[in-house]
């Protein structure tokens, strides 16, 4: 019984009737006997009903909240608040396509069978907290010290080449204009040009356009001709156009196909390709379905595209679970791909339960551990950091647990989804030691004002440390004005930052040097919005230097929310995806069924 009271009535019951067959007092016996089955037949009934009559409470609520009339309400408020920045065609597309979606899904984060135990209605399944200092306790104790392979005397290094976020128009026009009331512009159903002055230019936009096909086919090209040296490519998710008001699943089907096939046509017989999802591969996007019984259908379609690079095991795994790890061939080195949907705050279907969904960071961890024990070497692959305003602070918590752990195995950790040419330190729970370094990457779209951009690492062959990396980018005004299609060596690491190494504490000191020293944060500044107009702005605001700092410093959206002393209320996408993390997303949770003796599972 789960009433500790009631379970105490229940004991003496019985062994008062007990007693009385012994005193051979029968009919007081079966008395006792009779009434501590009506005691538990009545609780029994009792907890029955109050259980039902919740479930039924919540499908009355979920049927009310997403009646007809409720949802032209919100219909109402969403256009209210939308057609101020966006024209209304493009308002109710947004609403049809992804509104109606999460608003079902709000009303199923108080799923009942959660709800209900919780609030002490039902009595299966116990809900039991996760706690977090039980799991970082757990995870450090065999934390061995931190060490550093010893210098190798490799003259040659590994080279490989990571780019993110490459958001491909296919319906991009020279016709349409750069100006719009929508999420992005230059494309078929953006207003017509009026003059030169807002008519984008052949190879893409500095401004709010998605990249041309094109100017990505061009890229694929130069890396498989130019830079035939490097072994493998770390293709790190969101392949879509931000046309979130008007995506389809055989649209992004489309944009995945001819990417791939571009990439096996010019990287054919050079190396491997590693590639992860990303959020805007989802739809709508950030949203994917980790609930059902089957593979969803974007980790079963990539799943078959993307054959060919990926182990069988690989594949499966990834069929299932959109994530996967390999050895790189004739190596020592294992590649993990994580998914991204599973950390992301804005997917609705996991918010009446986040808690570790497919058992990822399990999963991460069991990776790892085997890589400790068989003397390998790891890089981690995702789309999301562990700090960004949509990734889940749960979820980055544990992460960086995980990279403390396993500081000594993993020698490099890759992301997308900022579009920004940056880093994130996170920190060992040792004093003064550093456990690890995850770098952000500039994007191949020019949204944001951004020249697109991709990045080629080199790495020791015999350790795996990471020893420098060239930033390569593609100059669109020159591009366009010009029709000169070039990618060329913006920077290279060590000789731009004036540092010895790539390892942990050279990017910790970094940080501390572009938080007091102007020309450092100046240095950092032109690069990280890939010297277009927004690092221009940023190099002449060096008031900016304590919250660079912060963003390079915290790993995860709370360490950040107090290092730069609490994030300022506004009405920004950032703001509001914080607000969602820490006050709407339930805590951490597993599930006990009642009467079975199990360790907790996830619910």
């Amino acid at each position: 019984f789960n009433d500790t009271a009631t379970t105490e009535i229940y004991t003496s019951l019985f062994v008062g009737s007990v007693r009385c067959v012994q005193e051979t007092a029968m009919k007081k016996s079966m008395t006792l006997l009779w009434l501590s089955l009506l005691l538990l037949f009545q609780v029994s009934l009792q907890q029955s009903i109050l259980c039902s009559a919740c479930h039924w409470g919540y499908n009355l609520f979920y049927n009310f909240a997403t009646s007809d009339f409720v949802l032209s309400i919100c219909q109402k408020l969403w256009h209210w608040s939308c057609d101020s920045s966006m024209d209304s065609p493009v308002c109710e597309q947004f609403y049809q396509n992804m509104m109606i979606l999460i608003e079902k899904n709000v009303i199923k984060r108080f799923d009942p069978n959660i709800f209900c135990p919780k609030l002490g209605l039902c009595s299966s399944p116990k809900i039991i907290p996760d706690n977090f200092e039980v799991y970082k306790e757990r995870i450090l104790k065999n934390k061995p010290g931190r060490k550093y392979p010893p210098k190798s005397n490799t003259t040659t290094p590994l080279k490989f080449i990571v780019f993110a976020d490459s958001h491909v128009d296919l319906k991009y026009s020279q016709n349409k204009s750069v100006n719009c009331r929508a999420s992005i512009c230059c494309r078929a159903d953006s207003p017509n040009v009026h003059n030169n002055s807002d008519r984008p230019g052949k190879w893409g936009h500095l401004g709010n356009c998605d990249l041309p096909l094109n100017t990505a086919q061009h890229f694929i090209k130069t890396i498989g001709n130019q830079h035939r040296d490097a072994k493998f490519v770390l293709w790190l998710g969101d392949s879509p156009a931000h046309d979130l008001y008007n995506q389809t699943k055989e649209g992004h089907k489309k944009i995945l196909t001819i990417l791939t096939e571009n990439l096996q046509q010019f990287y054919k017989g050079v190396g491997t390709l590693y590639p992860v999802v990303g959020n805007h591969e989802g739809i709508p996007c950030d949203q994917l379905d980790l609930n059902g019984p089957e593979p969803n259908w974007l980790f079963s379609f990539l799943a078959d595209l993307w054959g060919p690079w990926l182990t069988k095991e690989s594949q499966e795994m990834f069929r299932k679970y959109g994530r996967y790890s390999q050895l790189h061939p004739n190596t020592r080195l294992r590649v993990i791909a994580l998914n991204s949907f599973v950390q992301d705050t804005l997917n609705s279907y996991i918010w009446s339960n986040s808690t570790d969904r497919y058992g990822q960071l399990a999963w991460l961890e069991k990776t790892l551990d085997l890589c400790e024990k068989n003397d390998e070497s790891a890089i981690i692959v995702g789309h999301f950091p562990p700090f960004t305003y949509a990734a889940m602070s749960m979820w980055s918590k544990r992460y960086n647990i995980l990279i403390d752990r396993y500081a000594n195995v993993i020698r490099g950790q890759f992301f997308g989804h900022t579009h920004q040419d940056s880093f994130q330190v996170i920190k060992s729970s040792k004093l003064n030691e550093v456990a690890g370094v995850a770098f952000e990457h500039s994007s191949l779209t020019s949204l944001g004002q951004l020249n697109p951009s991709f990045r080629k690492y080199e790495m020791d062959q015999k350790t795996y440390e990471l020893i420098d990396y060239i930033q390569f980018r593609f100059n669109l005004t020159k591009a366009n004005t010009q029709d000169i299609a070039e990618w060329k060596p913006s920077y290279r690491f060590k000789a731009y930052y004036n540092v010895e190494n790539m390892r942990d504490e050279t990017f910790s000191a970094l940080a501390e040097k572009i938080l007091v020293d102007d020309n450092y944060f100046r240095r950092y500044a032109k690069m990280v919005f890939a010297e277009g107009p927004r690092s221009i702005s940023l190099m002449r605001n060096t008031g900016a230097k304590k919250q660079t700092y912060c963003k390079l410093t915290s790993p995860e959206i709370d360490l950040y929310d107090k290092c730069i002393g609490g994030i300022p209320f506004s009405f920004s996408q950032g703001y509001l995806y914080f607000m969602l993390g820490k006050y709407f997303l339930p805590p951490w949770e597993y599930a006990m069924q009642q009467r079975q003796n199990l360790s907790p599972i996830h619910i």
